[in-house]
């Protein structure tokens, strides 16, 4: 991995971090808007962007202090501690929430393309497609996965931290090294004018 990449990567956490959250918020918020005009009104929605808002507070923490000497000890004493894995499968739940909305709402509105026949195992029984969004086009299919791609984006992020410090300490390794070139012939040296016979 080139240098220029390496310094680039706190740039690549932040614009992660806050894009992946912005992305969350205004599709949650879109819904949001949608649901309030049918009394459609649950907790549950407004509990949808904490996991991206804890994962982003974190990445912006990683990016912030990625390019401290002391990082490497720290990151990856983070990345195996609680808080990180706590977040990790936060995102990965929210991850499979969005995921089955997406396809819930891929079913609703193209029934062929559904992975499972809806009317040879009475899916309506088990999960009816949302009619308090049936008015907005294609059940918020576009909004549903864009908070899908949003989130993978910010799980990739977080998964790539432990990768970038291992990269970021063998460049330093690298600097540090002295490479020591041996010579096969011991170089011949002609004898001193002032030596007598």
């Amino acid at each position: 991995m080139p240098p220029q990449l390496l310094r680039l990567y706190p740039v690549f956490l932040a614009s992660s971090a806050l894009g992946g959250l912005a992305l969350c918020l205004w599709t949650d918020a879109t819904e949001l808007e949608s649901r309030k005009l049918y009394s459609d009104m649950s907790i549950k929605y407004l509990l949808n962007s904490v996991p991206q808002t804890l994962a982003a507070l974190l990445l912006l923490y990683y990016a912030c202090t990625f390019s401290r000497s002391s990082s490497a000890f720290t990151h990856r004493m983070m990345v195996h501690s609680c808080l990180h894995q706590s977040v990790n499968g936060l995102m990965l739940a929210s991850l499979m929430f969005s995921a089955f909305q997406a396809s819930l709402s891929l079913c609703c509105t193209f029934p062929a393309m559904c992975p499972v026949d809806p009317t040879a195992c009475q899916l309506s029984r088990i999960v009816a497609c949302p009619a308090s969004v049936a008015h907005l086009r294609n059940y918020n299919l576009c909004m549903r996965a864009i908070h899908s791609c949003a989130t993978i984006t910010v799980l990739f992020a977080l998964s790539s931290i432990e990768a970038a410090q291992t990269v970021k300490g063998l460049k330093a390794q690298q600097r540090r090294a002295k490479l020591v070139t041996f010579s096969r012939h011991e170089p011949v040296h002609e004898a001193s004018a002032a030596i007598e016979m």
